[in-house]
């Protein structure tokens, strides 16, 4: 549709709370709503009736009234979200090992606009940020890249000697990881 959605932080009082506000591009309000304790970093349009959003330890789906769809509580932290597809979410995270384990495991969920799980790739990586297009996830670990599926299988991956600072898509087959030095052109084959 043709609605612009506006995510605000107020830090007014002792808490820090969000709003997400949805508008006509003519400006009439559609719908609006206040939550506490929260910022969301990262917000986007899944579909016409899905809104996904990122805060630093949990991720969500709303539905246009901004109505939680499906949400998950994250031991860890959020890094990263795109869309894939315009049929799923994709989150990056790391959340603590099991009981006993040291450490932390990285994640790269794949969620439908109905909240259900297609995928959840695992690395045992620090994850930087992810990027999405309509056949590929690049999932920047600031050394490599990997690329997944939709079904969160590993396609193929690229080994820096530098920091990989961002990973961008040019199309369905090239990618750029984008570092301090430069700018190095990835093709998928």
């Amino acid at each position: 549709g043709k609605e612009v959605l506006i995510n605000c932080v107020d830090t007014s009082g002792v808490s820090i709370n969000t709003g997400l506000h949805l508008y006509t591009i003519s400006g009439g309000n559609v719908a609006g709503k206040t939550f506490e304790n929260v910022i969301f970093p990262s917000i986007r349009y899944l579909n016409d009736d899905t809104i996904v959003a990122a805060a630093d330890s949990a991720i969500y789906l709303f539905g246009k009234d901004f109505q939680e769809k499906w949400s998950r509580t994250i031991s860890g932290k959020v890094f990263s979200l795109d869309i894939m597809k315009d049929k799923y979410a994709v989150f990056a995270f790391s959340e603590k090992k099991y009981a006993g384990m040291m450490g932390e495991v990285g994640h790269v969920l794949i969620v439908d606009a109905k909240g259900r799980e297609v995928a959840d790739y695992r690395i045992d990586q620090d994850i930087v940020n992810i990027a999405a297009n309509d056949d590929f996830i690049a999932v920047n670990t600031s050394k490599c890249v990997y690329f997944i599926d939709v079904a969160g299988r590993l396609r193929g991956s690229y080994t820096s000697d530098h920091l990989i600072n961002e990973v961008k898509f040019l199309g369905n087959n090239e990618a750029l990881a984008i570092t301090k030095e430069g700018v190095i052109v990835l093709k998928m084959k």
